[in-house]
């Protein structure tokens, strides 16, 4: 009794799903390096670990810190109008996402020969933009689902993804593809971002958007120099210590190339 009242809180909820979300994340995702390490090349799976490592790097500085912003303040929105707020954070963080995309696999093969395969490949570039795209995206919704108290949607959805990229990556590899790895990481995507916010929509918003107004006495909209302020002062520490993880595994392959780096 005492526990399902303490699971009632939406505060303790929201907490638990968030942690069962990240453990299942992390086993899973163990699960999949270990089978690629059994399937590709030392040089493939370097080689689409930098790919990965560069496209979480770049994706979390072109969210523009609307992940933080969205569970801060989307609370605060009136229900009719967060379907539009919603809206106008993805397009900017995807939008942001393929000039990112663009700029990296343009300028990146100037800077270390290591990456001169991009410019080779473009077929590779070009699923690497759009991936930089969807990515913002298939983040900023799980910042949405925390916001709106729907975070117990996370394990299911992130199982569902991690699991999707296990069960790729022997297809991907019998379709012959040069960068099995970085495939099987971003081609869920393509179902999964989709699927969510369509419930999203469905179960979430539009019920909302139909109901009496929230009688909240204050509201925070998404807007203003409230959010201008937030987001400025959380932007940088968020970036150096995304950066400070992910961008290694660049300074490896630029160094020691592509079999070291999987090794790292």
């Amino acid at each position: 009794m005492r526990l399902r009242e303490h699971l009632r809180d939406p505060l303790y909820r929201s907490a638990y799903a968030l942690m069962a979300s990240t453990v299942l994340t992390a086993l899973l995702g163990v699960g999949f390096w270990a089978l690629a390490a059994r399937t590709a090349s030392a040089r493939e799976i370097g080689r689409d670990a930098v790919l990965i490592s560069s496209l979480i790097t770049l994706s979390s500085i072109c969210q523009l810190n609307l992940v933080d912003a969205l569970v801060r303040f989307l609370p605060g929105v009136r229900n009719r109008d967060r379907s539009r707020r919603i809206a106008a954070a993805y397009a900017a963080s995807a939008a942001a996402g393929l000039l990112g995309g663009t700029a990296f696999v343009l300028g990146a093969p100037r800077v270390s020969a290591r990456l001169a395969f991009l410019q080779g490949d473009r077929a590779t570039a070009v699923v690497f933009v759009a991936a930089m795209g969807l990515w913002g995206i298939f983040v900023l919704q799980d910042a949405v689902l925390t916001a709106l108290r729907r975070a117990t949607w996370l394990p299911a959805e992130n199982a569902a993804y991690s699991l999707a990229k296990i069960a790729l990556l022997p297809l991907v590899l019998a379709a012959g593809s040069a960068h099995t790895v970085f495939l099987a990481w971003v081609l869920p995507t393509l179902v999964v971002v989709p699927v969510i916010n369509i419930l999203l929509h469905v179960r979430v918003l539009r019920p909302a958007a139909r109901s009496a107004p929230d009688a909240a006495a204050r509201r925070l909209e998404l807007r203003g120099r409230g959010l201008a302020r937030f987001m400025l002062q959380d932007y940088a520490g968020f970036v150096l210590g995304q950066s400070a993880i992910t961008l290694v595994p660049l300074v490896v392959i630029a160094r020691l190339g592509s079999e070291q780096s999987a090794w790292f």
